[in-house]
């Protein structure tokens, strides 16, 4: 399962760094070292790795930084994160920055091994699915929101309408519509509260995103015409053609 897997193991401890990487050899993975942050993200640049085992806490800066950047790759990596002493807190922190899994020092190879081979087993099973658009990163299964690689919150009511627009760049979507996408269980709905989520993702995303169009919705306009093919309505069957009235309208 391990043979010939390229790791990037980035541990500042010397002796630490050394004795990993020998047993990781013999266990037949490819293994590329380094002590700083900066260095790492040189090696990653030159070689995308499939597992990385990072300690968190580095002499020019957080690994975390290098986390967020492999979070938005395609082929998701495995991610290990290494902290120097127990902290729920830190772990935590790990986990929400997109580390697959933390371990705590001192490091016991068994251990590290039995984890890598959990973490690629989920890793290989579960499909991320992401919607992009420009430095916009909506991550479906983290359910978590990142704008040039900043990771950025969301209430669940903003993360369902931006998860609706994403998927259907150049409709617009009325009130009524995104309404009935994000409150699907029923219940009260003031009657400006689609504005009100619209006005937070706005100042969230920043300008230019979110497009409203008088008197009928919202929507993110298609990138270009080039790169994608004219958008499917999401409330009509493929072989139906377009209509407007209560549907979404596709942006020409």
């Amino acid at each position: 399962m391990l043979d010939m897997l390229q790791v990037l193991l980035l541990e500042p401890d010397a002796l630490l760094c050394k004795r990993l990487a020998s047993k990781l050899k013999i266990d037949g993975l490819r293994v590329s070292t380094t002590g700083s942050l900066r260095t790492a993200m040189e090696a990653d640049s030159k070689v995308q790795h499939d597992i990385y085992i990072l300690n968190a806490a580095l002499p020019d800066g957080r690994a975390h930084e290098l986390v967020r950047e492999l979070n938005n790759r395609k082929d998701q990596p495995a991610v290990l994160m290494v902290i120097d002493e127990a902290s729920i807190s830190k772990t935590v922190e790990c986990f929400r920055f997109g580390a697959d899994d933390v371990l705590t020092k001192p490091v016991h190879y068994q251990e590290l091994i039995a984890r890598i081979q959990a973490v690629l087993k989920r890793t290989r099973t579960e499909q991320r699915e992401l919607l992009q658009y420009q430095d916009i990163v909506l991550d479906l299964s983290a359910r978590t929101l990142t704008k040039s690689n900043e990771l950025i919150e969301l209430s669940a009511k903003e993360f369902a309408i931006l998860k609706v627009l994403l998927k259907h760049p150049g409709f617009i979507f009325s009130k009524s519509q995104l309404e009935d996408k994000i409150y699907q269980w029923g219940g009260d709905v003031c009657s400006n509260t689609i504005e009100v989520h619209i006005s937070h993702l706005r100042k969230k995303l920043g300008k230019g995103v979110i497009t409203t169009f008088r008197g009928m919705g919202y929507t993110i306009k298609a990138e270009s015409h080039a790169e994608r093919s004219r958008p499917q309505n999401p409330f009509k069957t493929k072989n139906a053609s377009y209509s407007s009235g209560s549907e979404a309208v596709p942006v020409s």
